[in-house]
C-alpha cells in the first residue's frame, strides 16, 4: 500500500499579489553608494518613509518597481549582508520603516 500523495504545493506568490501587501524590508537598511536606494530592498528613502501609509495598490506599484531597479543594478544577484559593527545599518521593522 503506497501513501496518499498530499495536495499539491502551490506556487509561491508573488508578494505583491498578497493582502495586505508585505514589506520588502529584509534588514539589510543600507543606501548605494550615491544615496538613491537601499541596497537590501532596493526602495528609495521616500518609499521606505511612506511604506507604513501607503495602501495596497501604491504598495503594489512600488514592488513593481524595485523589480525594475534590482534587474538594473550592479547589486542585482548579491545579497548584501548587514555588518553587526555599522553603527549606520538599523534593523528595519515590520511595516518595512527601516
Amino acid at each position: 500500500m503506497t501513501a496518499a500523495a498530499g495536495p499539491p504545493s502551490a506556487a509561491p506568490v508573488e508578494p505583491e499579489l498578497q493582502t495586505p501587501v508585505p514589506s520588502p524590508c529584509n534588514s539589510v537598511c543600507t543606501m548605494d553608494p550615491q544615496g538613491a536606494y537601499c541596497v537590501g530592498c532596493f526602495r528609495t528613502l521616500e518609499e521606505i518613509a511612506g511604506w507604513s501609509g501607503f495602501d495596497d495598490a501604491r504598495r503594489r506599484l512600488v514592488w513593481q518597481q524595485l523589480r525594475q531597479r534590482r534587474a538594473g543594478s550592479r547589486y542585482a544577484g548579491a545579497v548584501p549582508t548587514r555588518r553587526s559593527d555599522d553603527p549606520t545599518a538599523s534593523n528595519g521593522d515590520a511595516d518595512g520603516a527601516c
